[in-house]
């Protein structure tokens, strides 16, 4: 509730909880590292206040993309989000900085992303335009008769070529590098000492039922 100012209090003590915990590991001499985005991202979110509709990742129908009874995933690609997520981050690391205690940042735990909005198209149609240099050179893999990026779609692979929806799961890779790359550097803007890392997900190379049979930690 705005009116009684507690959107002033929130913004004039954004980190008060995590100086505390480094605050106490320091006298117990414990090594803190301090993860930022987490485990489970639909339950972090935009304070209400700020929270736009168009700020939530979208399903392959357009429409909200919500997991396990949640607020919803962030789209990380929408530019709003990103500068926010940015300040964010940047305003944690000048916080936090100067504890003993602090190890590193977990930059971003279980990385994992996606969404079939129109900004997210817009960063895998450039990923393409990359990737294959011309349009020609795309519909000679796809199968396609595109005439500009700008016209590719996110498709289903079809019975000429599986490559669409091949490039989009390697999208779905590079897009976690995208993604990392612009929070790593707004983390870098206010504390160019600590360790940054991000540990990886759904690319164990055993079934989950064994993780605790083998050591599978995956560390970007």
């Amino acid at each position: 509730d705005r009116s009684r100012g507690l959107g002033d209090v929130y913004k004039r003590q954004p980190f008060a909880t995590g100086r505390e915990i480094l605050r106490i590991a320091g006298e117990c001499g414990l090594d803190v590292i301090m993860e930022l985005a987490g485990q489970l991202s639909v339950f972090e979110y935009i304070p209400d206040w700020e929270m736009k509709d168009e700020y939530y990742a979208r399903d392959e129908n357009g429409h909200r993309e919500w997991g396990q009874d949640s607020f919803g995933f962030l789209n990380y690609f929408h530019p709003e989000v990103r500068e926010k997520i940015c300040t964010m981050f940047a305003g944690a690391a000048e916080a936090y900085r100067e504890f003993p205690a602090l190890l590193g940042y977990d930059v971003f735990n279980e990385t994992m992303y996606r969404s079939f909005d129109a900004w997210t198209l817009g960063t895998f149609r450039a990923w393409l335009r990359e990737k294959y240099g011309t349009i020609e050179k795309l519909n000679e893999v796809w199968e396609r008769t595109y005439t500009a990026f700008s016209q590719v779609k996110y498709e289903h692979h079809k019975w000429m070529s599986i490559m669409p929806k091949a490039d989009y799961f390697a999208f779905r890779k590079a897009a976690v590098g995208i993604i990392l790359d612009d929070w790593c550097r707004a983390i870098r803007k206010a504390d160019s000492t600590h360790m940054l890392i991000a540990d990886n997900i759904h690319s164990q190379a055993v079934s989950y039922t064994h993780l605790r049979a083998h050591e599978t930690d995956q560390y970007l």
